[in-house]
């Protein structure tokens, strides 16, 4: 119906959050590649310019500092889970049905379009009631004048 397309559906939200994510994935592997082989690069300088016992603290300082980018890398890729998760329950919670099931409806006019303004309507006018499961057709009985405007401080 016409509500649905006009809503950007939260599967397509998702993908929109996924597609992101997957594209920092892809710049997080390019930048640890390029760390990485910076580290290689410079052990490998430091390996020709070094005696025996100095290339052998070199190579466990570069051990240790694999094992720090690789959990780096881990802690990053976590975060990222979890914040694509905390997106898709916000994106559920908005889904408009959803927003049915909590008991809210959706007004349309005669014409199938959503009723914004209890002003564009008047007594006997017929409505359809979109619920979280079906929907009703009413008719409006009255229609109270709006609420005066509230007054604002100088």
């Amino acid at each position: 119906d016409w509500l649905a397309r006009a809503l950007t559906p939260p599967s397509a939200r998702l993908a929109m959050q996924r597609q992101h994510l997957m594209h920092a994935g892809t710049r997080l592997h390019a930048a640890l590649h390029t760390a990485l082989t910076a580290q290689r690069t410079r052990a490998a300088h430091a390996q020709a310019r070094l005696r025996a016992p100095d290339l052998a603290r070199h190579q466990l300082q570069l051990v240790h500092a694999r094992k720090r980018l690789a959990g780096a890398a881990l802690g990053r890729v976590r975060a990222c889970n979890a914040l694509l998760e905390r997106f898709s329950g916000a994106l559920h919670m908005l889904n408009p049905q959803q927003v049915l099931e909590r008991g809210f409806a959706i007004v349309l006019d005669r014409q199938g379009g959503v009723v914004r303004d209890s002003a564009t309507l008047a007594a006997g006018t017929g409505l359809t009631l979109r619920l979280a499961r079906g929907t009703a057709a009413v008719t409006v009985d009255t229609v109270p004048p709006p609420p005066a405007p509230r007054r604002t401080l100088p």
